[in-house]
């Protein structure tokens, strides 16, 4: 076992049941899990790191995640990037649907595919934006 700092001396310190790093027992609100596998397994609130010497200064944990974590965080990020992706083919979309639509009223007359890309495109895209606010509220990670 490595020789613990001046303030890990003074502090209770213990080992995650998850990923097996040390942490200061009051940084997380469960007994035998560290702050960032409470996070990532349980959605408890994070630690904002600040490494010092190959530790956090604020909760003492030295980076090790389990690959189950690891393997939540993978997939909390995928879901967000998707979402972002949803998102943006909405705009994209919607925007062209925009272009027509207007582009035939210009033009004396009116276009069907314009209105109807408006009409599918445009819930499309609120319900893409609102899912992607919910992945960011719930998967709090980034």
């Amino acid at each position: 076992m490595e020789e613990l700092t001046p303030t890990a001396q003074t502090e209770e310190v213990n080992v995650c049941n998850t990923c097996a790093s040390e942490f200061f027992v009051h940084t997380s609100k469960m007994k035998n899990i560290c702050p960032e596998c409470a996070h990532l397994i349980y959605n408890h609130k994070r630690c904002f790191h600040k490494f010092e010497n190959e530790r956090c200064s604020k909760c003492y944990w030295n980076g090790k995640t389990s690959a189950y974590a690891l393997k939540l965080k993978q997939k909390a990020l995928k879901k967000q990037k998707n979402a972002r992706i949803n998102v943006l083919i909405g705009i994209i979309f919607t925007a062209i649907s925009l272009i027509q639509s207007l582009s035939g009223l210009l033009f004396g007359g009116i276009s069907y595919w314009g209105l109807f890309g408006l009409l599918i495109f445009i819930p499309f895209l609120m319900r893409s934006i609102q899912y992607k606010k919910q992945l960011d509220k719930e998967y709090n990670i980034l």
